[in-house]
């Protein structure tokens, strides 16, 4: 898992869609990074923290972000690799800092990340 991912593909209730707005995820030793852009293709999402992973399932904890209702919200995502490709499905459990769970969104969401290889 360690090193840089970047999203090709953003997959709702099974339909991807057309063009996902870039994304890059840096892993290393269980912590990660996420930054992507908005709307607007600034770098303005940001968000770090602790990561592991346990089966089929990745957890992490955010401990910073541009959001700051989103800091100390833990996810648990599905997680599926092949070969340099790696898919986390949205969200499986959510609970806020203060221990409250937060309910499933009513749809489902599927990220697909690619390992980003060193150019010669």
């Amino acid at each position: 898992m360690n090193g840089c991912w970047k999203r090709i593909a953003v997959i709702v209730n099974g339909k991807a869609e057309a063009n996902p707005l870039p994304q890059y995820r840096l892993f290393h030793d269980g912590f990660y990074t996420i930054n992507s852009q908005d709307s607007t293709h600034a770098w303005k999402y940001i968000f770090g923290g602790t990561y592991e992973i346990s089966k089929d399932i990745y957890i992490e904890k955010t401990m910073y972000s541009s959001f700051p209702g989103v800091i100390g919200n833990t996810h648990w995502q599905e997680i599926r690799f092949s070969g340099d490709t790696v898919s986390f499905k949205l969200f499986k459990k959510q609970v806020n800092a203060s221990g409250k769970e937060i309910p499933a969104p009513a749809y489902t969401r599927e990220l697909v990340c690619v390992r980003v290889k060193k150019m010669d």
